[in-house]
């Protein structure tokens, strides 16, 4: 999906295979609650094994997809990400909230 990344900062690695990503610029038609935006692609870029891609908040707007099969991304965010904006094609969106796994410490 298409989405921007709230106000956190991100920033992922590529552990295997490989991926696009597709990177977006977003203009809002009269505001943000005004309705669908307009969505123009602006670069794509194929990341491989051990590469790293950053993002930062809002204006980082991107979709990301396997590009042969399989791939593998380990993301850290500087700051976790409630909730972000997943958009459509048309520049229509929708709030798309997250859900984490927490896997405790084991005592050792």
């Amino acid at each position: 999906a298409i989405h921007d990344h709230a106000d956190s900062d991100c920033a992922f690695v590529l552990q295997t295979g490989a991926i696009t990503c597709e990177n977006y610029r977003v203009a809002w038609n009269g505001g943000y609650e005004n309705g669908p935006c307009e969505l123009r692609r602006t670069s794509t870029r194929t990341l491989r094994t051990g590469e790293i891609d950053m993002r930062s908040g809002h204006l980082s707007v991107h979709r990301v997809a396997s590009c042969d099969g399989r791939a593998v991304t380990l993301h850290v965010y500087a700051k976790p990400i409630d909730a972000c904006l997943a958009f459509d094609e048309d520049g229509t969106y929708r709030v798309s909230r997250s859900v984490y796994d927490t896997v405790p410490a084991v005592p050792g």
